[in-house]
């Protein structure tokens, strides 16, 4: 899991998630906004290295 919304699109740059193929998206009439009720994803990609993070483990709840 990314640290930073930086490091989030450098993952993404390099290739690193699934791309929406397919989105079904349901528009109720009186809500606000519509709804995804069904996607499908690409070619799950290989996992990148892990660059090393400034995160201290410490702060992990378990």
């Amino acid at each position: 899991m990314p640290n930073t919304a930086e490091r989030a699109v450098e993952i993404a740059e390099a290739g690193g998630v699934a791309w929406a193929e397919k989105i079904v998206v349901r528009t109720v009439a009186g809500e606000k906004y519509s709804r995804i009720v069904d996607y499908t994803l690409g070619p799950k990609p290989e996992p990148l290295p892990i660059e090393d993070t400034e995160a201290d483990l410490a702060d992990i709840p378990f």
